[in-house]
Parts: C-alpha cells; structure tokens; sequence
C-alpha cells in the first residue's frame, strides 16, 4: 500500500513539474514580447508561476515523506521477520534481488543463516557476500548467466539501488 502511495506521489511530482514548467516558459513568452503585453496578464503569470512552483515544492515534499514511510515500513517488516519483499515468492527468479528466489539471502531467512553461519555475510550490506552486488556488481553475470541458461534470455534486471554502495 505504501508502494501505491509512493507512485502517486511520484505521478503528482512529475504532473507538477510540468504544470510549473508550461507556466514558466508562457511567463518567459510574456516577458520577452515586452510592452506589447498589458501589465495585467504579466502579472496573472507571474502569480500563476509562483503558486505552481509552491505547488511543486509542497508535492515533492510529500513525495519525500512517502519515501521515508516506505523506508521506515520495510525496516520494521524486516525487524519482526516479516519482511514482504514487495515481490512473488513463488517463482524461479527474485527480480527485486537479482538471484534465483530459492538462494535470495535478503527473501529467504533460512537461506540468509546458512549463509551467515558459513561466513558467507557481507556486514556492511546485511546480505550474503556471494550475492552482494553493492560490493562487487560482476557478481551479477553468475547469476545472469543462472537465468539465461534456464530461460534462454536475459532476466530481468534488478534496481539500481541493488548495484549502488
């Protein structure tokens, strides 16, 4: 539900962007024709810019308070060892992940023990070190090349945010 929130705002965001940037560029058209534009409709798109931008500006922070809730939400989740991935567990592949779902130190608890017990634990990324694409993005052909054997294409890639440190 978070997530869906978290779009929407996004969508707002970006409708605002543009509402604001329409404006800007009609106030600029005003603002060079010069005199021959009354006084009235300058300043009509002058006010109208200024409540757009004020508009952008509050949406974008709403859209930073969703990102945070959402954030705060999946660490909590994941405190109470209850962590919904955002994604089906039941298939072959853990796109959020970039792993085959039945290896995914960060979906599975079972498999990210074994992993820790055999030292096999990247601490700075709380995820197995084997699987651990912040610390080492090559990592992500073995796996790549897991998928394209079994499917015969590439998978499909995981976030970005997976890859960054």
């Amino acid at each position: 539900m978070l997530e869906a929130q978290l779009d929407v705002h996004k969508a707002l965001v970006e409708e605002a962007s543009v509402r604001f940037k329409v404006a800007k560029d009609h106030l600029d058209q005003l603002q060079k024709a010069g005199d021959t534009v009354p006084q009235s409709a300058l300043h009509q798109a002058q006010g109208q810019v200024v409540i757009l931008q004020a508009q952008l500006r509050v949406k974008q922070a709403e859209s930073r308070v969703a990102e945070v809730r959402l954030k705060h939400a999946r660490q909590r989740m994941i405190q109470l060892g209850k962590a919904d991935h955002g994604h089906d567990h039941d298939g072959w592949w853990c796109q959020e992940h970039g792993v085959p779902e039945h290896i995914c130190s960060l979906c599975n608890d079972e498999v990210a023990a074994k992993l820790k017990k055999e030292g096999d634990w990247c601490r700075i990324h709380d995820r197995a070190k084997s699987q651990c694409f912040k610390c080492d993005p090559k990592l992500y052909e073995k796996f790549e090349a897991m998928y394209q054997a079994k499917y015969g294409k590439k998978p499909p890639r995981p976030p970005e945010e997976e890859f960054k440190k």
